[in-house]
């Protein structure tokens, strides 16, 4: 069965072909600068053309697509092999050093595999990051480059519509979280994995991490200043992100915060609202489907905040992960 970007996975090995060569164009057309990855924008990908370490200015964001949108395009057209090179340790090492590479560089300081495994495009070379297509052709027709704060977008269809290149939502709130990031991995230090990595052998992680810490906590107070300051007007608050993102814990950390602001706060979980391994929804394989909007009882959960909206007392709905179901607080 061929793989198609209708396919989860296929959308991502479209999309990191794409990375893949646009960083090859970038490398010919930007040979002193360092073509960067930063974020996601749904499917799309906000890259930058860094400026070139000995001094000098980045390219403006209009000009560098100017450049990379016909290379791009050229390359694609070509239609020629993408190839994955295993290559000794060594030699790959000395790949990165003639180019100057020091994001291939700083991930292989800290590792010795006896084999690295290198994907080539014409003369350009990169660490292996994932399955990539093995024609540049295979992309052809479902990109697009846009011109942005910094940089540009590497704009591709989602798994849900494949065949179509879908207009970027409005970047700003997105480009204000991108900002606040740099400014805090400037602080840290810390940019890349390589960098971690340097940090945890020098041993500085532990500074690494309590400035962290310390930049929550101070995100956090302010934010918490801010619900103070329009009381009684703010009831509610709501904490959104994936599984495993921290949500329980920022939502810990933000009561503390709303403590010493002089309010009382309430914490709420929807994991508290599962409707336990008896109801939760199953996934295509019987396999228990956390994610599916069913697994939570969200009648409950509403009921619940309107009696606490309207005054009224309520035993709050609790989870043990032990025993896969739900319960009642005795006290109200």
């Amino acid at each position: 069965v061929p793989l198609t970007r209708a396919d989860p996975h296929g959308a991502l090995v479209h999309r990191g072909t794409l990375v893949f060569l646009l960083a090859t164009c970038a490398a010919k057309l930007f040979p002193a600068c360092r073509f960067r990855v930063r974020n996601s924008i749904g499917p799309a990908l906000w890259c930058t053309v860094d400026a070139p370490p000995g001094g000098g200015a980045a390219p403006a964001p209009d000009a560098l697509v100017a450049k990379l949108r016909p290379a791009l395009d050229a390359l694609v057209q070509a239609d020629v092999p993408i190839v994955f090179e295993p290559v000794a340790y060594g030699n790959a090492v000395a790949v990165f050093e003639r180019r100057g590479r020091k994001d291939g560089l700083d991930l292989l300081r800290h590792r010795n595999p006896p084999v690295v495994v290198l994907s080539r495009c014409g003369d350009f070379r990169a660490l292996n990051q994932g399955t990539l297509a093995s024609r540049t052709g295979a992309v052809a027709g479902f990109y697009d480059l846009v011109p942005v704060d910094g940089g540009l977008v590497l704009n591709v269809p989602s798994a849900d519509k494949p065949d179509v290149v879908e207009p970027l939502p409005y970047v700003e709130p997105y480009f204000k979280v991108f900002r606040q990031h740099g400014a805090r991995t400037a602080v840290t230090g810390v940019e890349t994995i390589g960098d971690l990595n340097q940090a945890i052998l020098e041993k500085r992680f532990d500074v690494f991490v309590r400035t962290v810490e310390a930049l929550q906590t101070k995100d956090l107070a302010g934010i918490a200043d801010q619900i103070a300051l329009h009381k009684p007007s703010v009831r509610l608050v709501l904490l959104a992100g994936p599984s495993s993102a921290g949500k329980t814990t920022t939502a810990h950390r933000l009561c503390t915060q709303l403590r010493v602001d002089g309010l009382r706060p309430l914490r709420l979980s929807t994991d508290d609202y599962f409707v336990g391994d008896a109801r939760n929804p199953r996934d295509e394989n019987g396999k228990l489907d956390w994610e599916h909007v069913d697994a939570v009882d969200a009648e409950r959960l509403a009921q619940d905040l309107n009696a606490l909206f309207a005054g009224e007392p309520v035993h709050l709905r609790r989870f043990s992960f032990t025993q896969h179901d739900g319960y009642d607080e005795e006290k109200e």
